[in-house]
């Protein structure tokens, strides 16, 4: 009977030092797979963080350049009124003021065409052992229609189409019903 008592008592430690070493086993799983997740987080903050700053400085810079005035100066209509809507793609600007569209031809005035985007990629894990690579993305059009918009004043919203290929400005209603 003793002897039935020890082995039970042995399978019974047996089984506790198993489930123990489970669950040490699974805590270390879920430490390490927390661990990718906040190295993934970090990732992903840095390329947003690149991403940014390139984006201000191509702001900054089309801001500044007198060929951003000289656009603005063909899509509005020379009076003091802004355009009501301003449409950027990769060849050229154009500007709606009363329902007369004026356009500025990047090609016709021998400006290079806006077709350059910057990736900042960064890897991330949906799912354990399954490494994916993103991109933040930086498009020349989306940082020339923060430019015009920061000219112009905060009165336009900005769409993006064609994954920010094209930008749209409109300006935002004053009226309502």
């Amino acid at each position: 009977m003793e002897a039935l008592i020890g082995i039970v008592g042995v399978a019974v430690l047996c089984f506790l030092l198993s489930a123990l070493w489970d669950f040490t086993k699974k805590t270390e799983k879920e430490q390490q797979w927390q661990a990718v997740q906040m190295q993934d987080r970090k990732r992903k903050q840095q390329a947003e963080e690149e991403a940014e700053r390139y984006r201000t400085s191509l702001v900054k810079r089309y801001k500044n350049s007198p060929l951003t005035r000289e656009i603005l100066k063909t899509i509005c209509d020379g009076t003091e009124r802004n355009p009501e809507e301003i449409v950027i793609d990769k060849s050229g600007a154009s500007g709606r003021t009363d329902g007369m569209v004026r356009s500025y031809d990047f090609l016709a005035h021998r400006v290079p065409e806006l077709t350059d985007s910057k990736a900042f990629s960064y890897e991330y894990h949906p799912i354990q052992n399954l490494g994916v690579t993103d991109c933040v993305f930086v498009r020349q059009q989306a940082a020339l229609a923060e430019a015009i918009r920061e000219i112009l004043g905060e009165d336009y919203s900005v769409e993006y189409k064609d994954d920010g290929r094209i930008v749209v400005m409109r300006l935002k209603p004053t009226k309502h019903f």
